[in-house]
């Protein structure tokens, strides 16, 4: 099951880091509502809120990431400490898609969450590093 998860996880890391090394990026009020978007996926990470998460992925995420492997990344996250803030963050559009990278402080490390969402706002790539 686990390499089933890093072979998801590798797929949608390629394709987001394609996606963000293009795109065009987005005016003040559309990066606003997707950076809170993408905070908000963080929080419920976090949190462990993994139903809440689940119910905000697009049909793809929902079929391919169960949430027994969304799981699987709590680890990366507990052993990072607790959550400080949120640092910085950029918001591009490709295609039809927002991508949000989040650079996030916890108090043993930084993460890097880069997180899309598809035309109608369901998260379509999550990606922590």
């Amino acid at each position: 099951m686990r390499k089933k998860w890093r072979i998801v996880a590798l797929f949608m890391g390629l394709f987001l880091l394609v996606a963000c090394s293009g795109g065009e990026k987005v005016d003040e009020k559309t990066s606003q509502k997707y950076q809170q978007k993408a905070e908000e996926v963080v929080a419920y990470l976090n949190e462990k809120n993994y139903d809440q998460l689940i119910s905000r992925f697009n049909k793809e995420m929902t079929s391919s990431l169960s949430k027994e492997q969304l799981k699987e990344v709590e680890p990366i996250i507990v052993d990072s400490g607790e959550f400080k803030k949120f640092e910085k963050s950029t918001v591009k559009k490709v295609d039809s898609n927002y991508t949000v990278v989040l650079v996030t402080k916890y108090e043993k490390e930084k993460r890097v969450y880069t997180i899309s969402f598809d035309k109608n706002d369901e998260i379509s790539g999550l990606y922590v590093k």
